[in-house]
């Protein structure tokens, strides 16, 4: 399903950017809005809403999802989650600004950049490589990474250390894991960054920190 997001022009507000996208986000919801701009335009108010995304894909023309304005809040939603990561959702949930999934909004990259460079984008919006804390989040973050449709860089890495790998921003080792195959392999004594590897499935794979991946921010909301 193709969505057309066009903003209005109000008296108050710019002509804003219109733009195709092609999304698809479940949810279990209270009968609030997922989203409100009145609240904050960078940030999701979920209201206790746990939000699964099964397919998301964005083509913008020169766009990226961090970039993108839109007044529009309602496209549907899905009223029951799962875990297998193959099931479609049956109707349709937009955040235009970033997904929402618990007291968070995910931002995709759609640039490739090193690991470096995406942790300073992320941080630049005043968030960060993704953090991943349990495995709902992980299967959240699968999801996402699955449509996108290749490899992706999320906020780990061992570079201090070799073998005791943190998330960016912080010291303290993970407490949740979830590697690919034989990982990490640490191949070559270069591979101190994570990401989710396509050709495993999205599960966690060390890579060389200067190979340019997309990538997924995080952004916690702090109210």
């Amino acid at each position: 399903m193709f969505l057309r997001i066009q903003a209005k022009k109000t008296p108050k507000e710019i002509r804003m950017l219109q733009w195709t996208v092609f999304i698809y986000v479940f949810a279990v919801i209270d009968g609030q809005p997922l989203y409100d701009n009145a609240d904050d335009r960078d940030m999701c108010n979920v209201y206790q809403q746990e939000i699964y995304c099964t397919e998301l894909r964005q083509r913008l023309e020169e766009k990226d999802m961090m970039d993108g304005t839109s007044t529009e809040e309602d496209c549907g939603v899905l009223p029951q989650e799962t875990d297998d990561l193959e099931q479609e959702p049956k109707s349709v949930k937009l955040i235009s600004e970033g997904v929402c999934f618990d007291n968070s909004i995910y931002f995709v990259g759609l640039t490739k950049e090193t690991w470096t460079d995406a942790q300073k984008i992320c941080l630049n919006k005043g968030a960060k490589l993704v953090v991943i804390q349990n495995e709902k989040e992980n299967k959240f973050i699968r999801r996402l990474s699955r449509y996108i449709g290749e490899t992706v860089w999320i906020g780990g890495t061992d570079s201090t250390k070799e073998g005791s790998w943190t998330w960016a921003e912080s010291t303290d080792a993970m407490l949740f894991k979830a590697w690919g195959p034989n990982q990490p392999n640490n191949y070559n004594n270069n591979q101190d960054c994570l990401s989710l590897y396509m050709k495993f499935d999205f599960m966690w794979a060390d890579e060389n920190c200067l190979t340019k991946y997309k990538y997924i921010c995080e952004k916690k909301n702090t109210k």
